[in-house]
């Protein structure tokens, strides 16, 4: 397959102007509350997406472990990225990944987000795109992978 010279500069171009886009806007810093917790994003690829106010949504057992959730982002809105707070109160060392998803537990038409854990905070962020088609009751729904193999699923509304 025979490339344009002006195709592959075209796609050279391309991809520096928008890495220099993303390290201009990580560079930058902001500081938010997110529920009783503040935080700053000064390498953070998400701050200038963190600026809405943070909503608890409770805590719910999974397992053996109590998980707090909190939607980052404020409202929920079809087919925008979304951002979960995830709390574990349980002892971690068990967890190896936690996913979470908007939608039903088959995961139909749902983005997964998988969790990265913020050691200053003690918290999972996930951030996912919610669906397209927002239904009114739609859930959060979270996954734990345990070390053993298993993986353990909970739900809770989504304020929208």
């Amino acid at each position: 397959m025979k490339t344009k010279p002006i195709t592959v500069l075209s796609l050279v171009l391309g991809l520096a102007l928008s890495m220099n886009a993303c390290t201009e806007q990580s560079s930058s810093s902001s500081s938010h509350s997110h529920g009783d917790e503040t935080h700053s994003h000064a390498e953070d690829n998400h701050a200038a997406e963190d600026i809405h106010e943070s909503i608890p949504l409770g805590s719910m057992m999974i397992n053996d472990f109590t998980v707090e959730l909190a939607q980052g982002h404020g409202a929920v809105h079809a087919g925008e990225e979304e951002h979960l707070i995830v709390k574990l109160q349980s002892s971690e060392d068990e967890v190896l990944a936690i996913r979470a998803w908007i939608g039903t537990e088959d995961k139909t038409q749902s983005f997964v987000g998988k969790g990265e854990y913020s050691a200053d905070r003690d918290v999972y962020d996930v951030h996912m795109i919610a669906p397209q088609s927002l239904d009114p009751d739609a859930m959060w729904w979270v996954e734990l992978e345990l070390r053993d193999g298993t993986i353990k699923t909970g739900s809770m509304k989504v304020i929208q």
